[in-house]
């Protein structure tokens, strides 16, 4: 890459999960699971939207979510907290239970690293954007998928939900 090459305004990347403890912290809710609750916050200016890579899985199969959070407003924004990714999504199965992405992928015990980088933040009129994987249950039948910003308290901002069906 040429030495002053600047990046595109689209930030994109993928979410590389790995489960540590948050040293020197004692944050019980930046556990993934936490994120199942809604947050009484949100992030004004900033909406949520949320694809899929397949409208038809097979049971097994892998699918990949891509979450993109926008900044409508003239000022840099923090969307996510220190601990973890700033966004989750919301699987509703076809019983009606609700699962977390990020706590499948880490386990119920799972904790992440605690620093606060740039893909905590979008700046004013743009993106950032990051994909998650999620391995389909063996369980046919109506799905449906909802992406938000990870609060202290739960998911924020929530996307407009996506259907896709288990084969």
């Amino acid at each position: 890459m040429p030495k002053h090459h600047r990046p595109s305004h689209r930030a994109v990347g993928a979410v590389a999960l790995v489960a540590l403890a948050c040293q020197g912290v004692t944050a019980p809710e930046s556990s993934p699971a936490s994120t199942l609750r809604h947050s009484t916050q949100t992030v004004p200016g900033v909406t949520v939207t949320i694809h899929v890579s397949s409208a038809a899985p097979v049971a097994g199969d892998t699918l990949r979510f891509v979450v993109t959070a926008s900044n409508a407003t003239a000022q840099r924004v923090q969307i996510g907290t220190e601990c973890g990714p700033s966004f989750d999504v919301q699987v509703t199965l076809p019983n009606g239970a609700r699962r977390s992405v990020l706590s499948d992928l880490v386990g119920p015990e799972g904790a992440f690293s605690c620093p606060l980088l740039p893909q905590h933040f979008v700046e004013p009129g743009s993106t950032q954007t990051a994909a998650l994987r999620w391995r389909v249950p063996a369980v046919s039948g109506p799905y449906s998928a909802s992406a938000g910003l990870r609060r202290w308290d739960g998911m924020s901002n929530l996307s407009r939900p996506i259907g896709f069906s288990v084969r």
